[in-house]
């Protein structure tokens, strides 16, 4: 006979404006509801993918999606049948399964894989991702349920919060469409507002004009916080490293600046030589950092 686990202690967690159910059980395994794992992503419940114990939610059945869920990964998603207080059974899901769906759709989005409607599931992602390594998910469970009574109350939640407020506002657009439709002018390149998809040089182009002129300390932090995948990318954008009070204003300042030199040149020549005249003295600030 399996032994079910009883809830010990209970309630609900706040991930943005959305309220999860959540609990400890006796063994100390934390539990999400099921439909707690839908509101996380802003899905609806509509069925779900069974394979003996493991229950995938439906919006990462798509096929393009199952092929980042492998058998380690499948059993995150089994189904955890338990006690409430009242001794009914109930179903629900580990902990650990948010972030782990993180994870699936950040690795297909890194890969290509994703469509353009899960777009929307990746930026979630890698909101949800960042705020609860920053805090913890058991430790925001513990809190939610009572069962870390030493802290004071609603302090990691409120936390979280902040966090994806920082990680919201950090998401935000920051090169407008006018930089790369001026970087495909200057290179005679054909360009399509209603695309997304930049040449491979368009990363360099925005490193070596914009990230590189920022200070050799801060771009040395961002590197390191934000390295190179496997595949040679970079996870995340630079631009979500730098503080919301100064990192950004600065940013925005100096894509403005740029925009205007851009506008004025004929061609990528023309665009080089006026652009070492109008940031000559940040360029000069650079060349005595890498002297020193």
């Amino acid at each position: 006979m399996k032994t079910h686990f009883k809830v010990t202690h209970s309630g609900n967690l706040f991930i943005g404006e959305k309220e999860i159910n959540c609990a400890v059980l006796e063994n100390g395994q934390r539990i999400i509801t099921q439909s707690g794992i839908y509101k996380v992503f802003g899905k609806t419940r509509r069925g779900s993918q069974r394979d003996e114990k493991t229950v995938l939610p439906n919006f990462i059945t798509s096929k393009n999606l199952l092929a980042f869920i492998d058998n380690d990964t499948k059993k995150i998603f089994e189904e955890v049948e338990y006690l409430t207080k009242t001794g009914k059974t109930a179903t629900g899901y580990k902990a650990e399964v948010i972030p782990c769906i993180c994870d699936i759709i950040i690795e297909a989005h890194n890969r290509g894989a994703l469509n353009q409607s899960q777009q929307v599931l990746y930026e979630q992602s890698m909101i949800l991702l960042r705020a609860l390594a920053k805090v913890g998910i058991t430790a925001l469970i513990d809190e939610a349920t009572g069962f870390q009574n030493d802290r004071q109350a609603q302090e990691l939640q409120n936390l979280l919060v902040k966090f994806i407020g920082e990680d919201l506002l950090k998401w935000q657009k920051r090169f407008p469409n006018q930089f790369y439709k001026e970087m495909f002018r200057l290179h005679k390149w054909d360009y399509n507002p209603d695309s997304t998809k930049r040449p491979g040089y368009a990363g360099a182009f925005t490193m070596k004009y914009v990230y590189d002129l920022f200070p050799k300390k801060v771009m040395e932090i961002i590197k390191r916080e934000n390295p190179k995948t496997i595949s040679n990318n970079h996870l995340y954008r630079h631009h979500q490293f730098l503080s919301v009070d100064i990192g950004i204003p600065e940013l925005d300042r100096h894509i403005s600046k740029l925009l205007g030199v851009m506008a004025l040149s004929d061609d990528i020549e023309d665009f080089e030589k006026k652009f070492k005249k109008a940031f000559a003295i940040e360029l000069e600030r650079i060349k005595e950092e890498k002297d020193n």
